[in-house]
């Protein structure tokens, strides 16, 4: 329906549309059928036609839509529904009528109908009056005038969908008019030809007659829509160049200012031209006739203009939407706008999408033309939103060759826009494009790059190396920081940095400077050191420079990640990282602990050994979290390793064993802060919390393993930095992280071992020279039982030895080289004690097998020493037994449960039997005390089992061998003899225990056997009879330890059998009743 409508009958009034469209066609020299257009009317005088663009209307006084006051209330909601009801049902009828005309071939009523459509779409208020004085109303003739209230946006686009889903069909119809679509006439042709000249009648009109005479149309809106509609009929037909009809098209849809009706207006002016927008690229060298014809017909210049004026006009439209009157200005109105606007911004993005789809646009043409005419109406609309709408479709809609090109043209927009756009979002969109474009292209690079460079043609690596994209990104986020300074969050800036590093790790791996930039500008700018520019210049190294800007949980989730990141490709290297430990301050104490995990987990992924004692400081520093509590002292003490120190419990014994080492008292004083400083929070309580705890601290425990160097000076001070840094965190931690250290330090003296004492080379090698040692006086009793060699020290070469064999023999006989290290046994013996002496307070049990581990260590230190001439060995065997004495005060004073005695026991009796260097006197009275806390465990059976196996103590070689020296055969039956008792007690209370008689005969074989002289036939017989008794007494008993005990003195009743047999033992077993 019209605005200025019509009456019942279609081109009736001389006034009508119908009849001044027929006044222009025929003035135009076409034909004029009776009734088509006159209606039998009188053909008045011609007026002149309207304007292709007249003065804007409307201005956006009284727009076609609606903004509610407060809230869209329900009554204001029905109320929406129904105008819509409405108008639709006016669009549909018209368009009924549109169609019944276009079958009957009845051209203006058709036009009348679809302006009268098309009129829904227009200003409700508007009334055309005609020449004639006569005011028509709307809904072609009906009498409906429409209320005061207006359709809202969203209810408009409906609408509007409507009308256009009808425009098709009307351009269709036109075309068929005019005959312009000759190809369906042709086909008709072919199949009737005889039927066709019967029928065929020239065209009424043209396609051009057409265009000009819907442009008579009284209302705006109606016959912008219906020029348009007609201009794309015309465009297809030919009979008009393309760039003629563009330029009068953009002209003429300047004339609604309207915000939402130009915004549809023109976005439907772009759906109608989007194929036949003209993409001939421009030519200077053809004849004048072809150029003239290019000029009419256009070139992609023209096309992109069409395009860029229209954006920048929608643009407009689009921006000033916010700002139509008649709406209280409050914050909800406001609120409200944005999310209208938002839901219109792809009729603005269209514009974009259609410059993308040109093909004749070139990078040169985009980068000099294009590109900067979006990014100054982006810049200088001044809209938060649709900056950030627009540069987002920039990068969507673009092909990724045209930003590497252009990427200083596109960054350099970037700061100049609003504090309100998320500037974030805009450049990491671009670094992830081209990225990918990067690594896609790469992948199919390999092939073609070598014809790509016969062809000339720049490959993605020379356009890469060309285009330093980091240094563009880096330069574009530094002027932001400046532009915006301290409004920017932190959380941002660290978003911003991150997405770099991001950028850089997939595009640049390997580039160490790229990632130390990214950490450095991002810890200046939340320290907001400078003028906010990021600058690093000014930062002192190895101080850690406290943060000045508060970081809120985001931001802190945000630089946890960001801190994460160079862990996964770089692992140890990030220790190499200047300001790497500087962002870790900005972190909470927690944050920092989950950041220690990745580092720690890294590091364990990787397996690669730590070397580097800076590295290990620096590693050691960013997991302080897992080793200490918060507001703990632990990691600020003395470096010198002579001055470590441990648990209170073990100070006076470590003294005890420095001074049998040589070392003065004064100077192994120990510090007790990191005894004191322990945080006793018990985990116990939050079975997650224990189990996070465990994680943590056994990720510390493979961290000490990893550290590794081929000179043992080197590797004894990475021990101590760990010692240092670890024996602060308390009880709970030292009992998981100070045992590696122990045992990497036991490790070490094997090393240090065989370098200070080397064995002797002798006559390990067949046909190898040697010589004859010096006798020394300190070698005494020591029996060299691989010696070899004459008095002269030489020995007659092999027949067949060659030159090299007699001069590898003559290197291997040198006497071995001085020792020249600094750090030697004993000094590697006295960090061990003090690792031990400060993690057995949190575990005993540990404690007292490292000490029992360090004694051997040191025994085996002596018989070395010994062997290779050193005055000092008698010192490692004090070290030895002071150490054993540590370990039994440790089981007196903290070892109370039974199962970790018999355990603690055992390790004892192993130790003891393992070493060689012992004095008699000091190794009797080691083994009297063992034997006593056998005796004195709180259960009988386990003293019975306890106090047989500290037999062995007392009979632990034979007869020709050197141990044998200490052999006391008469204990080890009384040990026997003790164990048989408590057993008989044992039996008494419950029969099970059998399996004890079973075990004590399992020792009286064995030690008859070895020819223990005072364990003879007598007592295994007298022990066999009384197991028989024993199993007969019980019956049927079949329990499963009476079953055990049964089956195990079969196997040694048959074992005695089998040595009665056996000839070497016939016998020695034959006395032996079983």
């Amino acid at each position: 329906m019209m605005g200025g409508g019509m009456g019942d009958a279609y081109g009736a009034s001389t006034g009508s549309y119908a009849a001044r469209s027929a006044q222009a066609h025929a003035s135009a020299g076409g034909p004029v059928q009776p009734g088509s257009y006159s209606g039998g009317g009188g053909v008045p005088s011609q007026p002149q036609p309207q304007p292709a663009a007249p003065a804007p209307v409307g201005g956006g006084r009284q727009p076609h839509y609606h903004h509610a006051t407060h809230q869209d209330s329900p009554a204001m909601m029905a109320e929406q529904q129904r105008l819509l009801a409405e108008s639709t049902r006016r669009v549909q009828e018209n368009v009924y009528y549109m169609k019944q005309a276009m079958d009957n071939d009845d051209l203006p009523t058709v036009l009348d109908r679809a302006s009268s459509m098309l009129a829904e779409l227009g200003d409700p208020h508007h009334h055309h009056q005609h020449g004639h004085g006569h005011s028509h109303q709307t809904g072609g003739g009906h009498g409906n005038h429409r209320p005061g209230v207006q359709l809202s946006p969203k209810n408009y686009y409906e609408l509007h969908m409507r009308c256009m889903d009808e425009l098709p069909n009307l351009e269709e119809y036109l075309l068929g008019v005019t005959g312009a679509d000759e190809s369906q006439a042709a086909t008709q042709q072919q199949q009737h030809p005889a039927m066709m000249r019967q029928q065929y009648q020239p065209p009424r009109q043209t396609m051009k007659e057409l265009y000009e005479a819907v442009q008579y149309a009284p209302r705006v809106v109606p016959r912008l829509y219906l020029q348009i509609c007609a201009g794309s009929a015309l465009l297809r037909s030919g009979e008009a160049g393309a760039k003629e009809i563009l330029s009068e098209l953009i002209e003429a849809v300047k004339c609604v200012q309207c915000p939402i009706r130009g915004l549809f207006l023109r976005h439907y002016l772009l759906q109608a031209t989007r194929d036949k927008l003209p993409d001939a690229p421009d030519t200077d060298d053809e004849g004048q006739e072809n150029e003239q014809e290019a000029e009419n017909a256009g070139t992609v210049k023209d096309a992109y203009t069409f395009v860029l004026s229209n954006f920048i006009e929608m643009n407009k439209l689009w921006v000033r939407i916010q700002h139509v009157p008649g709406e209280r200005s409050n914050k909800e109105a406001r609120k409200r706008r944005e999310r209208e606007r938002n839901e219109l911004r792809l009729l603005v993005g269209t514009n974009l999408v259609r410059l993308s789809q040109l093909d004749g646009v070139t990078t040169e043409v985009y980068g000099i033309v294009i590109l900067p005419r979006i990014l100054d109406q982006i810049a200088a609309c001044r809209d938060p939103l649709a900056q950030a709408y627009l540069m987002d479709c920039i990068i969507q809609v673009f092909p990724d060759n045209f930003h590497i090109r252009t990427l200083d043209t596109f960054l350099g927009v970037c700061p100049k826009l609003r504090e309100k756009v998320n500037i974030r979002t805009i450049v990491q969109s671009m670094m992830e494009r081209l990225a990918n474009y990067y690594v896609d292209a790469s992948l199919l690079e390999d092939e073609a790059q070598a014809q790509e460079r016969e062809q000339g043609v720049e490959s993605v690596h020379s356009i890469a190396a060309s285009v330093d994209s980091f240094k563009m990104f880096d330069d574009c986020i530094q002027r932001i920081f400046e532009a915006r300074g301290k409004a920017m969050p932190p959380k941002e800036v660290i978003r911003l940095e991150t997405a770099l590093l991001n950028f850089s790790l997939r595009c640049y791996p390997g580039r160490m400077d790229h990632i130390s930039r990214c950490l450095g500008v991002c810890a200046a700018s939340l320290r907001g050191g400078g003028d906010g520019d990021g600058s690093v210049e000014g930062d002192v190294e190895g101080r850690v420079i406290p943060p000045r800007r508060k970081l809120d949980d985001a931001a802190v989730d945000e630089l946890e990640k960001l801190l994460s990141i160079p862990l996964d490709s770089l692992a140890l290297k990030v220790l190499e990282l200047e300001h790497y430990s500087d962002l870790l301050t900005f972190l909470p104490w927690d944050n920092r602990r989950q950041v220690a995990v990745v580092m720690l987990k890294a590091v364990e992924t990787s397996g690669q050994p730590l070397t580097d004692i800076g590295q290990i400081e620096e590693l050691f520093s960013i997991i302080t979290p897992l080793i200490h509590d918060e507001g703990a002292e632990g990691s600020g003490v003395s470096s010198d390793v002579a001055s470590l120190g441990g648990g209170d419990g073990g100070v006076n014994r470590t003294a005890d064993l420095m001074g049998a080492l040589g070392v003065s008292k004064q100077s192994s004083t120990l510090s007790s802060a990191g005894g004191t400083s322990f945080s006793e929070n018990d985990p116990a309580s939050n079975p997650a919390a224990a189990a996070a705890f465990l994680e943590e601290q056994v990720l510390v425990a493979k961290l000490v393993h990893l550290l590794d160097h081929d000179d043992t000076d080197v590797l004894f001070e990475m021990l101590g930095v760990a010692y240092r840094h670890l024996r602060g965190g308390g009880k709970r931690r030292a009992a998981h992280t100070l045992p590696p250290v122990a045992f990497s330090a036991l490790r070490l003296l094997d090393r240090v071992r065989g370098a200070e004492f080397p064995p002797r080379s002798g006559g390990d090698a067949i046909g190898v020279p040697t010589e004859v040692d010096v006798p020394r006086a300190e070698d005494e009793g020591v029996v060299d039982k691989e010696e070899g060699g004459d008095a002269e020290g030489e020995s007659p070469p092999a027949p067949d030895s060659s030159a090299e064999d007699e001069a590898r023999g003559e290197r291997d006989a040198l006497p071995p080289p001085p020792f020249a290290k600094a750090i030697n046994c004993r000094k590697v013996y006295v960090f061990a004690q003090k690792t031990v002496a400060a993690l057995s307070p949190g575990n005993p049990e540990i404690g007292l097998k490292l000490y029992l581990n360090i004694a051997n260590s040191a025994d085996r230190c002596a018989t070395a020493a010994r062997e290779s001439g050193a005055a000092e060995w008698s010192e490692f065997s004090s070290v030895a037994y002071e150490l054993m004495a540590q370990a039994f005060l440790l089981y007196e004073d903290e070892v109370s449960d039974s199962k970790a005695q018999q355990r603690a026991i055992t390790s004892m009796v192993g130790t003891l039997l393992a070493c060689r260097t012992f004095e008699q006197q000091d190794f009797e009275a080691l083994v009297t005390k063992t034997a006593q806390y056998a005796a004195k465990l709180l259960k009988k059976a386990d003293q019975c089992k306890m106090v047989t196996l500290c037999s062995h103590l007392f009979f632990n070689g034979d007869e020709d061998d050197q141990s044998a020296l200490r052999s006391h055969p008469q204990r080890v039956l009384e040990c026997l003899q003790r164990a048989l008792k408590i057993a008989d007690a044992c039996s008494m209370a419950s029969p099970s225990n059998v399996q004890l008689f079973v075990d004590i005969l399992d020792y009286y074989v064995y030690y008859f056997e070895r020819k223990n002289p005072v364990i003879t036939d007598k007592f295994v017989s007298g022990l066999v009879a009384l197991i028989n008794e024993h199993m007969g007494n019980m019956g049927l008993d079949n329990s499963a330890a009476v079953a055990e005990a049964r089956a195990h003195f079969q196997q040694i009743v048959r074992y005695i059998k089998q040595k009665k047999i056996d000839s070497d033992t016939a016998e020695r077993f034959a006395p032996i009743i079983c």
